[in-house]
């Protein structure tokens, strides 16, 4: 993938298979060198989603109606380094908990007010009641899991490590024989 947050997401939290090799690690550099860092599709990292339009397609693809509900409830989110392993929709524990990458790819996937996509797991989100919206802040470029193109790019040209330093620093146990 393309840059991270602060660190990688697992193998886990991105598709759902735990992989030893594929955990979450730190990726320090990448917000120093990435171009797309904090960027979604033009010059900040945030997207605007309308909160008709989410209320809208919750209740079409989730079978959740938001109608009447706080729109500061409508989500909740656990993550690590910043990514979405998992986020609630709507208040109800565990009625409409889905993977953030499910989330970002098939719920908010060209949704938004400016027509930008998450362009990776990590982000924020807060309602905007003035605007009648909510705003995502994204951050990185990309699933998350495993080497980070930017990361492992800074690491060689700024820090002077390896390959073989760079893949076994992301690639957890992984070494080059």
């Amino acid at each position: 993938f393309a840059s991270a947050s602060t660190g990688t997401a697992s193998a886990a939290e991105v598709w759902g298979n735990d992989r030893a090799w594929l955990q979450a690690v730190d990726s320090p550099y990448d917000q120093q060198v990435a171009t797309n860092w904090n960027t979604n599709g033009n010059s900040s990292g945030t997207a605007r989603f309308s909160r008709q339009t989410l209320q809208d397609r919750i209740r079409d693809v989730m079978d959740i109606d938001l109608s009447g509900v706080d729109p500061n409830s409508w989500f909740q989110s656990a993550n690590q380094y910043g990514w979405v392993a998992k986020i609630q929709v709507g208040p109800d524990a565990g009625v409409g908990t889905v993977s953030g990458r499910w989330f970002r790819e098939n719920l908010l996937a060209r949704q938004s007010v400016d027509g930008r996509s998450l362009r990776s797991q990590c982000f924020t989100v807060s309602y905007n009641a003035e605007l009648d919206c909510f705003i995502f802040d994204v951050y990185g470029y990309g699933h998350g899991c495993g080497m980070s193109q930017w990361g492992a790019k800074a690491m060689a040209q700024e820090h002077g490590k390896t390959y073989e330093e760079i893949i076994s620093f992301y690639y957890t146990g992984a070494y080059v024989a």
